[in-house]
């Protein structure tokens, strides 16, 4: 099995273990989503990859989405964002937006079919602690939404925060909310396909 291939089998069991499963594993995971790497090492799903601390160090530096944040300090890794383990939001590990003049690009990508209950019932987080936007407008490059999004939708993120709205940005700089966001929160839909 070449690097990269194994690689990414590394990075979707770290995904798995960080954004989802590590309650169900038994896992110590404070309240900001880290996880002692020692304890991680140990989990089955791990050593069947015969994951090494170097493997890890490497999934998180070449990481093309950046979806990790490892602490050689205190030896523990979290997920940057996609968690349904409530994790919660602080400024030792997000940054949060005071302003919409911060924000002037908020994103959600999503399937055209969603667009009905999202006119109803607002967007939401789903099975997710958070709501997640990008910046970045479409683009063939665009790295942070899934490849299979059809249509964008511009937040108005003044409206939101003066509705109570808080927004955090991630280290990878992914925009996150509790929501859920009403409809009026929407201030533009585009098709990007």
């Amino acid at each position: 099995m070449g690097k990269p291939k194994r690689d990414t089998q590394i990075s979707k069991t770290l995904s798995y273990f960080l954004r989802h499963g590590a309650r169900e594993h038994n896992l110590d995971m404070d309240s900001a989503g880290f996880v002692s790497v020692p304890e991680l090492l140990k989990q089955r799903e791990l050593k069947e990859l015969q994951v090494t601390r170097d493997d890890i160090e490497r999934v998180v530096r070449e990481n093309a989405k950046q979806r990790f944040c490892l602490s050689t300090e205190t030896d523990r890794i979290r997920a940057n964002q996609g968690h349904s383990l409530g994790v919660i939001m602080n400024e030792k590990c997000y940054t949060q937006i005071r302003s919409s003049e911060e924000l002037p690009i908020c994103i959600h990508a999503t399937l055209r079919k969603h667009l009905p209950s999202i006119q109803t019932e607002g967007l939401k987080r789903m099975a997710r602690d958070h709501i997640h936007f990008t910046t970045e407008e479409w683009s063939p490059q665009r790295s942070m939404t899934r490849a299979s999004a059809e249509v964008d939708l511009y937040i108005d993120v003044e409206k939101a925060m003066e509705d109570g709205h808080i927004f955090w940005r991630t280290q990878n700089n992914v925009i996150l909310t509790e929501g859920p966001l009403n409809y009026e929160h929407i201030r533009q839909v585009k098709s990007i396909c």
